[in-house]
């Protein structure tokens, strides 16, 4: 046991390289080079679902006084005083952070090195309303009695939701909720919100962290009936604005169109759903008075067309569905899989341990490909926390990762490096190399699948690890 703990807790140090760091104090040598150099700093926010003019933190003339500070410049929409901003060495170490940008020395004396700093506007919210969220940043170097000038761009790294209704939307429902959430609650640190309202008197514009969202349509109709209708929106980015239109349509249905406009990417998801229980589209065996039976002559007007069977008659016949899969690699997924002591040994040429039970996932997504592939983990009360704060939480999505957690998902050789799994209408999810880190108890992985057509499977894969 004390060989694979010894081995998680080493992989647990290289991915955590990627996400937190223990700080240091550049008045205590920083990285250790007595030679100094001069740096200023401006911060610049960019995006696309909203124009940002003149903002920036400009370096003013100083005399080398360190209490001098940097002027802000500051617009109406956006005010990068208050931005957070945090410098980290070549060691990827903690040098100097500000709580905010106005605190920043006009210039500054640092070490010569090489350096990155970050800024962000705020803290990253799962939902709330008016809530953007900038964030960049920007390798440099500080070259020894020179003055380097650094500017960091931050970019929009959320999504904006909003939600309009036409006029007849509006005449036929005498109460409704829109309600966005997050599909997949497992990435929303625990105590944060993940799902926002929207009435009919909302004005305020949604803001939401970048991961696959479900849209609620929660109605009374005026007979007073009541209406719900769902749909997910897989395909997300950074700066989308998703923009959800409500109408009625001729034949009335419910028409919902979700468009996302932005300058960098532009994808639109139309959906239509019935207002009524049952189907209201125009085929079907109703009859028109004076008009029933088959029409030979008429094949428009009823009935069926012999030399045209498709024009008119029956029930449509609908297209199979066909829904993602997700099995086992020689072996029932639907059953615990045990592994013992005796199944792992220390390999020396792969630094640790390694399992000789392989545990491999085959999934397939025919319709369009996967769009979604969630693994949330629910593992013994020792390796919880370790977990979390390896992936930053419960649960990543395969297909939408950040730069960071795909470092860590490739350091443990999940994934090939590189991989897109995005598309993918097949795939093997290969855990074995997890297998080797886990400690005594039983551990869950919950594999949610999404294709292009929103079709969505999940399957739950139990592992015992025992002596």
């Amino acid at each position: 046991m004390k060989k694979y703990i010894e081995r998680f807790s080493f992989c647990l140090i290289l991915a955590l390289a990627t996400i937190s760091c223990n700080p240091t104090n550049l008045d205590e040598g920083g990285n250790g080079n007595e030679k100094t150099g001069k740096v200023s700093f401006s911060i610049k926010p960019e995006g696309d679902f909203v124009l940002v003019e003149g903002v920036d933190v400009k370096s003013s003339e100083s005399k080398g006084d360190s209490e001098s500070k940097a002027s802000t410049s500051k617009a109406d929409n956006e005010d990068t005083q208050n931005y957070k901003v945090v410098i980290y060495n070549s060691e990827n170490e903690i040098v100097q952070s500000w709580d905010k940008a106005s605190d920043i020395p006009a210039i500054m004396s640092m070490p010569t090195g090489d350096y990155t700093i970050e800024a962000k506007s705020t803290d990253l919210q799962a939902a709330a309303w008016d809530a953007k969220y900038y964030y960049g940043k920007q390798a440099f170097s500080v070259i020894y009695d020179k003055t380097t000038s650094v500017e960091v761009k931050c970019t929009l790294q959320n999504m904006k939701v909003t939600v309009e209704y036409s006029d007849s939307f509006l005449r036929n429902f005498k109460d409704f909720t829109v309600s966005v959430e997050i599909l997949d609650t497992g990435v929303v640190p625990e105590g944060e919100n993940y799902k926002l309202d929207f009435k009919s008197t909302t004005t305020s514009a949604g803001y939401f962290m970048v991961t696959p969202l479900l849209v609620t349509i929660n109605g009374i109709r005026l007979d007073d009936s009541e209406y719900t209708h769902t749909e997910t929106i897989t395909e997300v980015h950074p700066m989308d604005y998703h923009r959800i239109k409500l109408n009625i349509n001729e034949i009335g249905s419910t028409g919902l169109s979700i468009i996302v406009d932005t300058e960098t990417i532009n994808i639109e998801h139309d959906f239509t759903v019935p207002t009524d229980d049952e189907d209201l589209g125009l085929g079907g065996d109703t009859e028109t008075p004076g008009q029933g039976g088959s029409d030979v002559d008429n094949p428009d007007q009823g009935g069926e067309d012999p030399d045209n069977p498709d024009q008119g008659g029956g029930d449509p016949i609908e297209p199979e569905v066909v829904l993602p899969t997700i099995t086992g690699e020689g072996f029932d997924i639907d059953s615990p899989v045990i592994i013992r002591d005796a199944d792992i040994v220390y390999d020396e040429e792969a630094g640790g341990n390694i399992s000789l039970i392989p545990v491999k996932m085959n999934l397939t997504a025919e319709e369009g490909g996967i769009q979604s592939l969630v693994v949330k983990m629910a593992m013994s009360s020792d390796m919880q926390p370790l977990v979390e704060s390896m992936f930053g939480g419960d649960s990543f999505d395969l297909c939408n990762m950040s730069t960071q957690i795909r470092g860590v998902v490739e350091a443990l050789g999940l994934i090939a490096p590189g991989t897109d799994v995005k598309n993918m209408t097949s795939f093997q999810f290969d855990l074995t190399p997890f297998m080797g880190l886990l400690m005594e108890g039983t551990h869950n992985f919950t594999v949610t699948i999404t294709d292009a057509k929103n079709n969505t499977v999940s399957k739950t894969l139990s592992i015992q690890r025992v002596q």
